[in-house]
């Protein structure tokens, strides 16, 4: 179990997760997309997306097209199971964590107005660039 001091790694454009006081690997950096919520990492490999621990345990298959977290629900004070929604092909789900069909036949204009997928934290992280070349005078 880890105590909340992992931190991202990024190699060949994959991401992964490192011990920071360790410096072991804990998630080996073979993530495409990679989105840390509460506990949950939803992680994208192969085309294919799906949801691991942070100690990189795959609680639900990496069978998803896509999977859509409501922030909402991850970030505020729901007593309620999180909303979770997935595609696949054409067809849209509510799954809970371990990627268990809650409810299915859902709309996609239903998903999207209820998942909040944050794009700019769920694009995959990029390499840090290049310091600029000091200017010559």
């Amino acid at each position: 179990m880890h105590n909340g001091y992992s931190k991202f790694i990024v190699k060949n454009k994959k991401t992964g997760l490192i011990d920071h006081e360790s410096f072991k690997v804990t998630i080996p950096p073979v993530y495409d997309k990679f989105l840390y919520l509460n506990g949950l990492i939803f992680a994208k490999k192969n085309g294919k997306e799906g949801i691991i621990t942070e100690d990189g345990k795959v609680l639900c298959d990496f069978i998803y097209d896509e999977i859509y977290p409501n922030a909402s629900d991850f970030y505020g004070y729901n007593k309620d199971e999180p909303r979770i929604y997935a595609r696949k092909g054409n067809s849209y789900f509510q799954i809970d964590a371990k990627g268990k069909v809650l409810k299915s036949d859902i709309n996609k204009k239903t998903v999207i107005e209820n998942s909040q997928r944050p794009a700019v934290i769920y694009n995959q992280v990029n390499e840090p660039s290049l310091p600029p070349k000091p200017a010559k005078y």
